[in-house]
């Protein structure tokens, strides 16, 4: 019975090293996002701000019936005019704060506020926002899984 116990532990040991290996994962796949959606409906822009870092994009779908831009103001860039279902994306190279209009309705504006790309994202209150060095997950999840089979293997 104890044996048993012993190799159960290890097991569970193994599947948090896995656990950890996965959070590795999922950090270094959300910890930079590449681009923002905006949506076209109902005459307005949903979100009506976005903020993305240099060198990354924004897409603007038409989802209502009517035609729409986003055009910004300073004329940096421009959709074209956008019908029901299709998309339109820029790429913003340049920080800054960027408004923009829809040419057609006036009343639709937005900003797009594009940050230098050093700026760290805002804390959520998660480890994986706070930024948990990616060194020591996969450290901790290498040694949680090797541990455990090592152990499970020890006492089967």
């Amino acid at each position: 019975m104890r044996r048993r116990m012993e190799s159960l532990a290890g097991v569970v040991t193994a599947l948090a090293g896995v656990v950890v290996l996965a959070v590795a994962a999922l950090q270094g796949a959300t910890a930079a996002p590449n681009s923002a959606g905006v949506s076209m409906l109902d005459f307005s822009f949903s979100p009506a701000s976005v903020t993305v870092k240099k060198g990354e994009s924004v897409t603007w779908v038409n989802n209502g019936q009517a035609p729409h831009t986003a055009t910004a103001n300073d004329g940096s860039f421009d959709t074209g005019l956008l019908t029901a279902g299709q998309s339109g994306t820029v790429t913003f190279n340049n920080a800054g704060s960027f408004d923009y209009v829809c040419v057609v309705h006036p009343e639709m504006v937005g900003t797009v506020a594009v940050s230098g790309g050093d700026e760290p994202l805002p804390e959520t209150g998660d480890p994986i926002s706070q930024g948990i060095p990616m060194a020591i997950l996969v450290a901790a999840g290498i040694g949680l899984l090797g541990g455990g089979i090592l152990t499970a293997r020890m006492r089967s």
